[in-house]
């Protein structure tokens, strides 16, 4: 399970960055930190309870993806509509 963790988690981070929506909206440490501590935190949870085999590499595969691209997506998201607002109060605040 440790290495689907990893591998799902480092082709997140490299693929969230080829997608132009996200690109446009979180910086790069940011889909990397999301994709990261989302497939891990999964990882974790999932380690005792996915059998062994080819069917748990892929429940578990399954699982991490899933959890992955929904932290990455969710923290773009939340990225984009935080970023109008924040704009308008900086711009109050200079002049």
């Amino acid at each position: 399970m440790l290495a689907t963790t990893v591998v799902v988690a480092v082709a997140l981070a490299v693929l969230a960055r080829r997608v132009p929506w996200v690109r446009r909206r979180l910086p790069v440490a940011g889909s990397t930190i999301l994709a990261w501590t989302a497939v891990g935190a999964t990882g974790l949870a999932l380690a005792s309870s996915v059998p062994a085999g080819a069917v748990g590499v892929l429940v578990g595969g399954t699982a991490l993806t899933g959890a992955g691209v929904l932290a990455v997506v969710a923290g773009a998201a939340v990225a984009a509509a935080l970023r109008a607002p924040l704009a308008r109060r900086r711009a109050r605040a200079e002049s």
